[in-house]
């Protein structure tokens, strides 16, 4: 998704660095789209069952020599929210091994009413 993200041109969209760095940092390390979907699906089927809502929201940032971090916005307590995370990042590591291990990040974000979200789950892209 990041790869076909990066190819679109979306004028002052909040995503659009932030998908063309996301790309040039998989690219980099040789890594497919695919294994960042595969992750990114199986840390949401955690969130939908654990939350309380749909998937909200999610926040990403991306940069070279830094890496990628993905953030599911989630509404909730703050001790749930502290124990989803550690959940998701103890499932990811039990299940997955590889180069992808280095770059990408999976957690929770706190919903905060005002703020802007890029919205309507993990794999919306803009495009």
């Amino acid at each position: 998704m990041y790869s076909v993200a990066s190819n679109i041109e979306i004028k002052d969209h909040p995503t659009e660095y932030l998908s063309k760095d996301a790309h040039c940092i998989l690219e980099s390390f040789g890594i497919d789209d695919l294994e960042v979907t595969t992750r990114l699906d199986f840390a949401a089927a955690i969130v939908t069952a654990r939350a309380k809502h749909r998937l909200l929201a999610y926040d990403l940032f991306a940069m070279e020599g830094e890496g990628i971090l993905f953030r599911f916005v989630v509404d909730a307590a703050p001790d749930e929210l502290l124990k989803l995370d550690w959940d998701i990042s103890e499932a990811i590591a039990e299940k997955f091994d590889g180069p992808l291990d280095t770059i990408l990040s999976i957690g929770i974000k706190p919903f905060s009413k005002g703020e802007r979200h890029f919205e309507y789950g993990a794999y919306h892209a803009h495009i």
